[in-house]
């Protein structure tokens, strides 16, 4: 059984990086710092959210994992949505992570980035474009049928909008 504060265990791996970048190695990938920064977030340690953020953009800029960019770059948005306020800036960013997921045939990152955008739009009273976007991605999925977790959500707001 696990006990403890979601701030403290955000230090602690926090901590665990910093040391293993001392030591001259990748503590973590950008992909898992990035969910680093969303912890931090979440337990309200802006300052050191900003650190891991700032440390994210620089790895991938120095092209570190490549693989998930496109989820890097959609966690990264709703990070600034959350911290800036500004829905045409994530948005724009949104967007960008869906060229990303659609020039690597990333059917999953494809559909969470069409959640977030359609997030948005819904928010906006905007139902119509977000229902169209995710059921293109849906369709786009190699198995649209699967019970997924993201799927079964996409679904559910199609079918709410629908």
């Amino acid at each position: 059984l696990l006990k403890g504060s979601a701030h403290e265990a955000a230090k602690q791996l926090l901590e665990g990086s910093n040391a293993r970048d001392a030591m001259g190695t990748l503590g973590f990938s950008a992909f898992y710092m990035t969910h680093l920064l969303v912890a931090l977030r979440e337990a309200g340690d802006d300052e050191n959210a900003e650190r891991v953020r700032s440390e994210v953009i620089r790895r991938i800029d120095d092209g570190h994992d490549e693989w998930a960019l496109a989820e890097i770059r959609r966690l990264l948005a709703l990070d600034s949505l959350k911290t800036h306020k500004d829905q045409a800036a994530a948005l724009d960013a949104l967007h960008g992570a869906m060229r990303i997921a659609n020039a690597q045939g990333a059917a999953l990152w494809r559909l969470r980035t069409a959640q977030s955008i359609g997030r948005i739009h819904i928010e906006s009273g905007r139902t119509e474009p977000a229902r169209d976007l995710l059921a293109l991605a849906i369709a786009a999925m190699p198995v649209s049928d699967a019970p997924l977790p993201d799927l079964v959500h996409a679904r559910e707001l199609v079918s709410r909008f629908g």
